[in-house]
């Protein structure tokens, strides 16, 4: 008999269970490929297992719990965790009692995070004022290639400053710099929006066309989900055009949703292109 296909092998697994316990696994399952959703699935160690690249968890069921391994690691998940934690670190969930969906959630994108992690190369920090001629410089170029963003006309730096750095509107902006060469590798801005709620921030991320170091998107976007949740935003938005593949795909693999289309947006060389709008949602 051939083994079955991975995502095939989980089904099966949780087929073999009665049908309480198998809502409960395919809940957590959900759950985790909401929180995941470029991860592959298999079975491995007898369990159904998530993976990036490196496992990023197992979870299972037993007598009473299902089971979600590895231990936490992540200080700012530990003390959420502990009333689940198990004799070996690893997380009992009582079948009797709720699932803390949202703790698993968490666990799964901290962990997703840290496959992500870029090279030690690459510093994240706030953007500052005298950034923005560089920025600029990095900004016109993406402009000028076309394809991309939505941004037509080129910005001088001030302008740039005022309108994704440092301005009034703006809640956040960060850069990522390559440590040995002190080149500026990417910036990711958040700011309020015309048209959207004020708890809603709008996102745009700007990396080098010739940036050679891996993860500067997932390492910015680190920095800005975490200052959202400070700032108490419910939800970023990011608007993509929908034929900008690249930008699609790494929202996507950020953990956005679909929300909704703007059709045929007209560019200035009269072509019409569709705008994406995604949400990550971070209540």
């Amino acid at each position: 008999m051939k083994p079955l296909p991975d995502p095939a092998a989980v089904d099966a697994y949780i087929a073999a269970f009665p049908a309480d316990v198998r809502q409960a696994l395919n809940d957590i399952r959900e759950t985790i490929r909401r929180a995941a959703p470029t991860a592959s699935e298999r079975i491995s160690y007898g369990m159904p297992t998530f993976v990036l690249d490196k496992v990023i968890v197992h979870f299972g069921a037993f007598k009473g719990h299902i089971g979600l391994y590895p231990p936490v690691r992540e200080p700012e998940l530990q003390g959420r965790s502990l009333p689940y934690r198990g004799e070996t670190g690893n997380l009992r969930f009582p079948l009797d009692q709720p699932i803390p969906h949202d703790l698993i959630a968490d666990i799964v994108r901290a962990r997703v995070e840290a496959l992500r992690q870029p090279s030690d190369r690459i510093e994240i920090r706030d953007a500052a004022r005298g950034d923005a001629p560089d920025l600029a410089d990095l900004l016109n170029a993406i402009i000028a290639q076309g394809g991309t963003t939505a941004l037509e006309d080129p910005y001088a730096p001030e302008r740039l400053a005022e309108s994704y750095l440092v301005g009034p509107t703006v809640h956040c902006c960060f850069v990522a710099i390559d440590r040995e060469t002190g080149r500026l590798e990417g910036f990711q801005t958040l700011g309020r929006y015309p048209g959207l709620p004020d708890d809603i921030g709008d996102i745009g991320t700007f990396v080098h066309i010739e940036g050679k170091q891996r993860g500067v998107g997932s390492a910015l976007f680190a920095a800005t989900r975490e200052r959202a949740r400070r700032l108490d935003l419910a939800a970023i938005n990011a608007t993509i055009r929908a034929d900008n593949l690249g930008g699609l795909t790494y929202y996507r693999k950020m953990g956005f949703e679909d929300d909704s289309v703007t059709p045929a947006v007209p560019l200035k060389d009269g072509r019409l292109v569709d705008r994406v709008h995604r949400r990550f949602r971070l209540a």
